[in-house]
């Protein structure tokens, strides 16, 4: 069957954005990573390392938005243009979750004082709801919706949307529990890698080419007469 590659594969804009989605997720997984090896502890290096590398996954996020926009086309397109920014947005909400916690961490004496500042920095009304609920969850909400459009334009996309769904409920099961139950949402950032690896390397089934027209117009047949009678 013939396919095409997404216009956007040539463009250097295009490359970076879907090299951000590739890395994106794995840089979500090293900043939970280092938080269980030592951040959780309380202000330090490894609690400065894992926000200051969240603050880069989501960025990275955003761009990589950018990029699952661009891999859908056709009537999809409207759906993926409601989506975009639900990600876009909620990545930035929780880059700034995490600048909040990076400041806390760096004025903080112990961990006792870490939560009472983090606690204070988030005090104006309705910023905890933003920072801690609403922005991860357009962005979780936003990413899955953009995956299933994207994945749903190759043959067996099915697979990309599942491994997207299980990522999402299981980055949500992670960061709402406290303990041992986090790391589902370190699994939760690699089954979302693993949804997009496949787009990476995106082909996708082309609109059957229109037939070549071989019917000659009256004026081509008559200069090909002209032609030939000279």
């Amino acid at each position: 069957m013939p396919t095409s590659v997404c216009p956007s594969h040539g463009r250097p804009n295009g490359r970076l954005s879907r090299a951000a989605l590739g890395v994106a997720p794995l840089v979500w997984f090293a900043g939970w990573l280092v938080t269980r090896l030592g951040g959780h502890r309380g202000p330090g290096a490894a609690w400065t390392v894992a926000h200051l590398v969240w603050v880069v996954g989501f960025a990275l996020l955003a761009a990589g938005s950018v990029a699952l926009y661009r891999m859908v086309d056709g009537r999809r397109r409207q759906f993926a243009r409601l989506a975009v920014p639900l990600a876009v947005v909620g990545a930035a909400v929780l880059a700034a979750q995490a600048i909040v916690s990076l400041v806390a961490g760096w004025r903080a004496g112990d961990r006792a004082d870490l939560a009472d500042l983090v606690h204070r920095l988030s005090e104006p009304p309705g910023l905890r709801y933003v920072l801690h609920d609403l922005g991860p969850a357009l962005l979780l909400v936003g990413l899955v919706i953009l995956i299933v459009l994207a994945a749903g334009q190759r043959e067996g996309g099915t697979g990309g949307s599942l491994l997207a769904a299980i990522g999402v409920v299981l980055m949500v099961v992670g960061r709402a529990s406290t303990g041992g139950w986090r790391v589902f949402e370190g699994l939760g950032a690699l089954f979302i890698w693993l949804a997009v690896l496949p787009l990476l390397f995106e082909t996708r089934a082309a609109e059957p080419a229109e037939p070549a027209d071989r019917t000659r117009t009256p004026a081509t047949s008559g200069a090909s007469g002209a032609s030939g009678s000279g």
